[in-house]
């Protein structure tokens, strides 16, 4: 297995938590989410075990009716979102895909570095009653990775469910819980690849202030 699968998938913590719902924020409103949780990778058939914090901010805006942009940051890998609802906000069922994408830079041993990755969610939120959604969240993230000075490369798929509950306490605070669990369908890059081979666990809190109901630019 070569060497940079490892770098890919260890240099900086990727989050697979979306704590969010399928139905976007209303066109100008604005929301902030404090994120913190934790996350284990475990990797047996080439070492690759991790366990970390995750400690994060997202901003997302409502563009349109059917539209929300984000924005995260912190000790996860930076990301924008892009949430686009299919479905009618006030259905009882709504379903939205919210596909992320980030590049980052960074040094290794062997030199600069650079990941570019993207996770796409399914969002199924079902209403719960006052103002909550049930969320149940289907995911599948591909990271790849280069080491610009001698030319390697590498990249992993992981599929992954998350299962999460968006529960509004006030117009302008909400709180969201979020577990997920995945597995490592294939690693691959330079020297060679492998199917498998470990999964990965996440659990996050998002405390989220304004949204639908709250902030307006």
């Amino acid at each position: 297995m070569p060497a940079l699968v490892l770098a890919v998938l260890l240099s900086g913590c990727g989050t697979l938590t979306s704590l969010t719902t399928a139905r976007p924020a209303k066109p100008g409103h604005l929301s902030v989410a404090l994120e913190g949780g934790a996350m284990a990778t475990r990797s047996p058939g080439w070492g690759g075990n991790n366990e970390a914090p995750i400690v994060a901010a997202t901003t997302r805006l409502g563009v349109s009716e059917d539209f929300e942009l984000g924005l995260r940051v912190g000790n996860v890998r930076p990301e924008m979102l892009f949430k686009v609802l299919l479905t009618e906000r006030n259905a009882p069922v709504a379903f939205a895909l919210e596909p992320t994408f980030g590049v980052w830079g960074y040094e290794t041993s062997a030199g600069q570095s650079v990941l570019v990755y993207s996770t796409i969610s399914g969002l199924l939120a079902i209403d719960a009653g006052g103002f909550s959604d049930v969320i149940i969240a289907p995911k599948v993230e591909v990271t790849m990775g280069w080491q610009l000075e001698d030319q390697a490369w590498g990249g992993a798929v992981t599929a992954a469910l998350g299962l999460g509950w968006f529960a509004r306490a006030t117009e302008w605070l909400a709180f969201v819980p979020e577990i997920v669990g995945g597995v490592h369908v294939v690693h691959f890059g330079t020297g060679g690849g492998v199917a498998g081979q470990g999964f990965v666990l996440q659990a996050a809190l998002g405390i989220v202030f304004g949204g639908d109901r709250g902030f307006e630019l």
